[in-house]
């Protein structure tokens, strides 16, 4: 995969003649046009359908601000890799754990003052997470049908969270957030991001069987294990 550094709007000169070409275009957010509201640039990006990220330098905190929390509530699927760094780092600074991303959108004093900003919608994306291994295991063993029967009043019906929570599942530096541990607590089955096709038009199980998951690889390896069947009798 190779990178191109460029500015919006992109011209065709910078685009590859390869309509399949995964090449990751990385906007420089302060050389680029200046459009008239700022979430207007991620708009933009969303728009042309390529693989993309974003370059900070000099961007005022405001305004990376507005661009996250853009991103984190927006209900259209993207993938911007400096922006999942950044929530990845500044969830772990809420669950105080000794981890750390570079290529984060942010510097590690936005990070702190965002986690305190947004404490609430970061922690409904730790829910989502904790669950999310809960269903990978389940999936592993085969028995996706006992889980919901299971849940009973655990099952989720909140349509409120960005479909792009989910693409974060696609980072391999990602699963380093199961070291955290987890809190039996979050786990929920959330029935609307699990069973509807929100990513791209591709299903939830479509997401999660993609190279950098390895964890559902081992669980499908070792679903005969009875570790895997203690623990879900435990967690469900």
């Amino acid at each position: 995969m190779t990178t191109k550094l460029v500015t919006a709007p992109i011209l065709n000169s910078d685009m590859d003649d390869d309509l399949e070409s995964k090449t990751v275009y990385i906007f420089d957010y302060d050389k680029s046009q200046k459009f008239d509201k700022t979430t207007n640039f991620l708009d933009y990006i969303n728009n042309l359908g390529l693989l993309s990220d974003i370059y900070f330098c000099n961007t005022s905190k405001e305004e990376r601000f507005e661009l996250l929390l853009y991103y984190m509530n927006n209900k259209i699927f993207n993938h911007i890799t400096s922006f999942n760094i950044a929530i990845l780092n500044c969830i772990y600074k809420l669950k105080n754990a000794n981890l750390r991303l570079k290529g984060s959108a942010l510097t590690n004093e936005m990070e702190i003052e965002f986690s305190k900003l947004n404490k609430s919608l970061l922690n409904r994306w730790i829910d989502f997470f904790d669950s999310y291994l809960v269903y990978m295991i389940v999936v592993a063993s085969n028995k996706d049908k006992s889980i919901k029967e299971r849940y009973g009043d655990k099952i989720c019906n909140d349509k409120d969270l960005s479909p792009n929570i989910v693409s974060l599942f696609l980072d391999d530096f990602f699963y380093d957030y199961y070291k955290t541990g987890i809190n039996d607590n979050n786990i929920k089955y959330w029935k609307y991001y699990y069973d509807n096709k929100l990513y791209d038009n591709k299903s939830f199980n479509t997401i999660m069987l993609n190279d950098a998951n390895f964890i559902i690889k081992i669980l499908h390896d070792t679903s005969t294990n009875n570790k895997w069947n203690e623990f879900l009798e435990k967690h469900l």
